[in-house]
């Protein structure tokens, strides 16, 4: 059922004939518009007052105050890791005790393996102990990583090196 009250094309499909049956008011086919009125009321801007000031403003000022771009301290980025300040170990070992510490562990490696009847290897946990002891010595604090790869590697290629040529 479509009612059709004051709709332009409307049809009357309940047969009430032409009434509309919630007004009781017969069908038209203009749309009715009223216009709203109010009295004394204006559409316009608003005025608002501005507060006074008891005191005059005067402008700050500050002697021996220099205006410089702020000093950040920048971020270290290590293995996919942000790490602020020094990292905290040395990276790298002086020349001069890489060269000592490397005899040093050559030299432990030979007399190790000549009094044990195992095989020591890179890996040994004797051999990384000595290393970590050469540097307590030194007061050097160092990774196990650096002192694998700076020292341990090197003297185990030293002691390949001396085992082919004899």
């Amino acid at each position: 059922m479509r009612h059709g009250c004051d709709i332009d094309g409307a049809q009357d499909r309940d047969n009430t004939g032409g009434v509309c049956p919630e007004s009781g008011a017969p069908q038209t086919s203009k749309l009715v518009v009223h216009e709203l009125a109010a009295a004394d009321y204006t559409l316009g801007a608003l005025d608002f007052d501005t507060p006074t000031l008891s005191t005059p403003i005067t402008p700050l000022s500050v002697q021996g105050y220099v205006l410089i771009s702020p000093v950040f301290d920048a971020p270290t980025v290590l293995r996919g890791r942000i790490i602020w300040g020094n990292v905290g170990r040395s990276s790298k070992i002086p020349n001069d005790l890489k060269l000592k510490w490397i005899a040093a562990v050559e030299q432990f490696v030979i007399e190790k393996q000549a009094t044990t009847c195992i095989t020591i290897f890179q890996t040994t946990p004797a051999v990384l102990n000595f290393a970590r002891g050469l540097a307590d010595a030194a007061g050097i604090t160092v990774s196990d990583t650096v002192l694998i790869r700076q020292v341990i590697r090197p003297a185990f290629k030293n002691i390949k090196l001396k085992i082919a040529k004899s």
